[in-house]
């Protein structure tokens, strides 16, 4: 078959299209058209991908907010909007003034709206501890105030305000609200360190001191609560 002159010609130019689609698809992965792996590029787009698939029919508030947090995380505003539009237009089960509102005011702080981010946190603390307060009053068996406190969105609400107030350098409300923080989450070490920091800024070092010891009994290798913790001992001196 081999010496028919057709044949050879149609078998030259099979193996030239090959290794020129061969060296096209080199060159897409080089050029990163192509990418080697195809699963998410970043934590940012896994993290998305597990939310879409987790959401479903999105009748779920806390699954819902799930994903305008995950669309805010990956710096896709334009989505999170159009996620928290059809959200506050939908018909939810119970959670959703605190799980979307709480993602409204993450997206706020996104859109660099502070005002309105606060007076939403403000409204997500408000019906929190009401929820709370009312669970306590109910008593009984079964009962989630006495079980695991405030809900978690609760904190989180408090943590956004944290955040806005830093920006704005309003350092006795940050204090404030780090102090109800730390009230309901004493083993923050986190926060502890932060607390620390806000404090040496004010002058307080004897407070500053006190919490960065008690950073370092739950992060005990943090360099910054260490560093903290010299330049608090070195101004009391």
């Amino acid at each position: 078959m081999w010496d028919d002159v057709v044949v050879q010609r149609l078998g030259l130019a099979m193996l030239v299209l090959a290794i020129g689609g061969l060296l096209t698809f080199i060159t897409m992965i080089i050029n990163g058209v192509v990418p080697l792996n195809a699963g998410p590029q970043t934590m940012e787009t896994a993290t998305v991908l597990s939310q879409e698939q987790r959401a479903g029919e999105r009748h779920n508030a806390d699954t819902w907010a799930g994903l305008i947090l995950a669309y805010i995380n990956a710096d896709r505003l334009t989505e999170a909007r159009q996620e928290l539009m059809a959200a506050q237009a939908a018909t939810l089960d119970h959670g959703y003034e605190y799980s979307i509102l709480y993602a409204e005011g993450r997206l706020l702080i996104a859109e660099e709206r502070y005002d309105e981010a606060l007076q939403v946190f403000r409204d997500v603390e408000a019906k929190t501890n009401a929820a709370f307060v009312a669970e306590l009053e109910r008593g009984g068996e079964k009962n989630w105030a006495l079980s695991s406190g405030p809900p978690e969105n609760y904190y989180n609400a408090l943590l956004g305000m944290i955040h806005i107030y830093l920006i704005q350098d309003q350092k006795q409300e940050v204090l404030d609200l780090m102090d109800k923080y730390l009230a309901g989450n004493p083993y923050s070490g986190g926060i502890l360190i932060d607390r620390g920091n806000l404090k040496l800024a004010m002058g307080d070092f004897e407070g500053a001191k006190s919490d960065f010891e008690s950073a370092l009994q739950y992060l005990p290798d943090s360099q910054e609560a260490l560093d903290g913790l010299e330049k608090a001992e070195g101004s009391t001196q």
